[in-house]
């Protein structure tokens, strides 16, 4: 019985040790210097939490399909100034949208993450997207 407890154990642990593994070997957060003086810099980001983590989220940023993302991953997007959106793709409700106004030579950090009720996605203050993003890394 203890033998099969361990070789279950062992088994549920494998996943696990390969999203650890793919995470170590890629660098955290690193932001685009220098920021282009004509475009705004958007980084949406997943900070890695347990729930959810192998599943990715898929984002539309204004419409069009752009990210699929992962616990503990970010994306950086150039936009033109203006009005933009990000939302969970394929979505209509406008609880899983986030509207914010890009402005060059800036950078807009846009949190994603799942929750119980399902993803989130938030607009947060650049001191908070900064600090939050930083253990991230950005994907092959």
């Amino acid at each position: 019985m203890r033998r099969m407890s361990s070789l279950c154990w062992s088994v549920a642990a494998l996943p696990l040790a390969g999203v650890l593994i793919g995470c170590a070997s890629s660098p955290t957060f690193r932001p685009l210097t220098p920021l282009p003086a004509d475009k705004a810099v958007v980084y949406i980001y997943r900070p890695s939490k347990m729930l959810g983590g192998w599943i990715p989220i898929a984002l539309s940023v204004d419409g069009n399909k752009d990210v699929d993302i992962f616990s503990g991953d970010y994306h950086n997007l150039t936009l033109n100034p203006g009005p933009h959106f990000v939302a969970l793709h394929d979505s209509k409700s406008p609880q899983d949208r986030v509207n914010f106004t890009a402005v060059a030579g800036q950078e807009h950090y846009v949190r994603v993450e799942p929750t119980l009720g399902g993803p989130k996605v938030a607009v947060v203050e650049r001191n908070q997207g900064s600090a939050e993003i930083a253990p991230c890394h950005q994907p092959d």
